[in-house]
C-alpha cells in the first residue's frame, strides 16, 4: 500500500500529523499525532529546555506515534479506520480541484516539500504540508483522473 506523510496546519489549535494511505479510489488520512515544533525553537533558547524536550519526545511522543502507525497499518476496513479518532477518508469523486504548491510552506519551522490543497465538492478545502522527502511528481500521479494544478508562488 502506498503512503506519504503530511501535516494539516491549523491556526489556533495544534497541527495534525497524518500518514496518508492511497487506496483504489480513496485517500485515507490516518492521524498519527500532533506536530510539535519545539526542537528548532527551543534549541537556541535554552540548553536545559532542549534536553528536556528531547527526552520527552524520545520517551513519550515517538513511541506513541509508532504504535499508532502500526495499528493503522493493520486496518483494511474503512469502518474500522474511521472509528479511530482524527482519521478521515476522502473519495476521489469528492475532490473538485487539486493544487500542488512547490514552494515550502511558512507554517512550519521544519523543511517541507510544499503543500497539497484539496478542494472538495462541498466547498471544504484541506491543505496538507508535505514532508521534504515526498516526491511531488508521485503525489501528482495519484490524482490521475483529476486535473492537478502546480504552482510555485505563495498567493
Amino acid at each position: 500500500m502506498e503512503f506519504f506523510y503530511a501535516i494539516e496546519g491549523k491556526m489556533f489549535i495544534r497541527d495534525r500529523y497524518y500518514k496518508v494511505y492511497i487506496k483504489e479510489e480513496e485517500l485515507w488520512l490516518g492521524r498519527i499525532g500532533r506536530q510539535l515544533y519545539g526542537m528548532k525553537q527551543l534549541s537556541g533558547k535554552s540548553i536545559v529546555l532542549n534536553i528536556l524536550f528531547s527526552l520527552f519526545r524520545r520517551v513519550w511522543i515517538v513511541p506513541r506515534g509508532k504504535k499508532r502507525e502500526k495499528e493503522l497499518d493493520a486496518i483494511f476496513s474503512g469502518k474500522l479506520f474511521l472509528k479511530k479518532k482524527g482519521n478521515v477518508i476522502i473519495r476521489f469523486d469528492e475532490i473538485n480541484d487539486v493544487t500542488i504548491n512547490e514552494l515550502q510552506s511558512l507554517h512550519t519551522w521544519d523543511e517541507n516539500g510544499g503543500t497539497l490543497t484539496l478542494k472538495l465538492v462541498d466547498g471544504k478545502e484541506i491543505q496538507l504540508i508535505l514532508e521534504a522527502k515526498t516526491s511531488l511528481n508521485h503525489v501528482e500521479a495519484i490524482f490521475h483522473q483529476i486535473p492537478v494544478k502546480r504552482i510555485d508562488y505563495w498567493w
